[in-house]
């Protein structure tokens, strides 16, 4: 909650830079392998050369939930990260095979304190902050983010970053 306070409260400053998506793209790998092995599911983070710009700690900071969300959500398969080009933008991309999220409920995942599978309110599965987190730091970045979901088939979680630095995206703070 402190963080989305700060989030709110405009405490939270991008740092935007020049970096290596593979910066981000081997940190998620090292941090949630161990988790996804443990549960017997592939993670599969595509090595990429690509040159971002935006806030790499942001950035990781996103794939991290969504990675560490796919883990928890997912019993079977895998979990799949990756970029696709689109001009002077990407999609960062995190698949996977897990529980889904029916179309009515699609907006709804990205308010605070909703969980979709959590209707006990276990603090064990976390407090619903998530995603919510994910869309107001995502909207901090200017970077669009999109879902598609499909119950009992998988959801695409895809964030738009940019590549190059473009004058019209110069801030002053």
């Amino acid at each position: 909650m402190l963080d989305i306070s700060r989030l709110d409260a405009g405490q939270v400053k991008p740092r935007l830079e020049h970096f290596k998506a593979s910066i981000v793209f081997d940190r998620i790998r090292t941090t949630y392998m161990p988790a996804a092995s443990e549960k017997g599911l592939r993670l599969k983070v595509h090595a990429t050369d690509i040159t971002l710009f935006s806030d790499p700690a942001l950035l990781f900071r996103i794939l991290s939930n969504l990675v560490s969300n796919a883990i928890r959500y997912t019993e079977q398969g895998g979990i799949l990260v990756g970029v696709r080009r689109h001009g002077e933008r990407v999609s960062v991309q995190v698949w996977d095979t897990g529980i889904g999220i029916p179309a009515d409920q699609q907006d709804k995942v990205f308010e605070e304190f909703y969980q979709l599978h959590n209707p006990e309110r276990d603090r064990r599965k976390g407090l619903g902050l998530g995603l919510s987190t994910v869309k107001r730091v995502a909207t901090l970045l200017e970077c669009p983010l999109t879902l598609r979901s499909q119950a009992g088939k998988g959801s695409v979680f895809a964030l738009e970053v940019q590549l190059d630095w473009k004058p019209s995206r110069t801030r002053i703070f």
